[in-house]
């Protein structure tokens, strides 16, 4: 008759206990014991089961990071869909009273929509949503090209980062747009 090996596992766990036939590797006693190929399955289901977690982490961290997938419009593109499409230095924000604040920007360029010389619209970043503006882009005394599309049922703008709304200074868009005009 053969005997099988035995792997045993102490109640609290820490320690761990051979037998191999009469002869005992350990002490004490003990309420598991497992044969040492089940005790590898759990080792590699273990194993696994950490390996499937930090895949998931690292997915929804770069998740995270990287939001939304999206690819920028072209310039002709963005304008078509865009409401309004103008170009503003921000001058300032205000709280809204309803858990947001509004970006305020001097407007001196429109190439499409009514846009005051003054305009508001919400000061939102982006948060992995795609919806509203970079984190970086709204700062005081940042000149912005920013192109927006109205709510449904309000007067408020927004804008994402699938649009192509950026600084001034990083822009390649105004050589397509043309000249525009002055705002109302």
């Amino acid at each position: 008759m053969r005997e099988k090996s035995i792997l045993i596992i102490s109640t609290d766990r820490t320690k761990i206990h051979g037998t191999r036939g009469d002869q005992s590797v350990g002490h004490g006693a003990l309420p598991y014991a497992w044969p040492r190929s089940a005790v590898r399955r759990c080792r590699v289901r273990w194993y696994s089961d950490l390996v499937f977690r930090l895949v998931m982490l690292a997915l929804s961290a770069t998740t995270l990071v990287h939001g939304c997938d999206c690819l920028t419009p072209t310039v002709r593109q963005a304008r078509k869909h865009a409401d309004i499409v103008f170009r503003g230095r921000i001058r300032g924000f205000r709280d809204t009273g309803k858990g947001y604040q509004n970006v305020i920007f001097t407007v001196d360029r429109v190439w499409k929509g009514r846009v005051s010389r003054t305009f508001e619209m919400p000061a939102l970043r982006e948060e992995a949503a795609c919806t509203g503006f970079w984190p970086n882009f709204l700062k005081m005394g940042r000149y912005l090209l920013v192109y927006a599309n109205q709510f449904p049922d309000s007067t408020d703008y927004m804008t994402d980062i699938c649009s192509r709304t950026a600084p001034v200074e990083d822009s390649k868009d105004f050589r397509e747009l043309g000249s525009g005009h002055q705002p109302d």
